[in-house]
């Protein structure tokens, strides 16, 4: 996960502040007996511009912390903070539009457009979310990880990690 304002804008978060912080979060399943909490007074905090790899076992919550840090599910229990704002009680509207704005994946199974070329993938979420798309900043993102070559590609012509 990458918490910045998209491609060529300034992260939200000042540089002592972390991106996304966790404050003593949990997150139940279910009621009762058949309950299962999958995080327990969880805290943590990312500052902005780094990277973190979540590993553990599976069930262990790897998931279900990344969901409830960018407010794709709501922690039952503690704070979280995404650049620097409170969104434990946030409404959804308002989470859409703070995702929209704020938060990236990249997710563990990719979620290309077969017909898109890789620059027209990159593209996309910024479009979808009415936002302008500098050619040279798409390129330029591509460029980074060792795509620049490849911009014209569609995920068919790429290899997995690639893609």
């Amino acid at each position: 996960m990458t918490v910045g304002q998209g491609i060529g804008r300034p992260w939200a978060a000042g540089p002592a502040a972390p991106a996304v912080e966790l404050r003593e979060v949990s997150r139940e399943y279910g009621k009762g007996e058949a309950a299962v909490r999958a995080l327990d007074g969880v805290s943590i905090g990312f500052p902005a511009g780094s990277w973190t790899a979540v590993m553990g076992p599976s069930g262990s919550g790897k998931s279900t912390l990344l969901h409830c840090a960018a407010g794709l599910e709501r922690a039952t229990g503690g704070q979280v903070l995404l650049t620097g704002r409170d969104i434990t009680s946030a409404q959804d509207w308002a989470l859409t539009s703070l995702r929209r704005r704020t938060v990236g994946f990249v997710f563990q199974t990719f979620n290309l457009v077969g017909s898109l070329t890789a620059e027209q993938n990159v593209a996309l979420p910024l479009r979808l979310a009415g936002r302008k798309v500098s050619r040279q900043a798409v390129q330029d993102v591509l460029g980074a990880v060792g795509l620049g070559d490849r911009l014209r590609h569609r995920p068919r012509e790429l290899s997995g990690g690639q893609q």
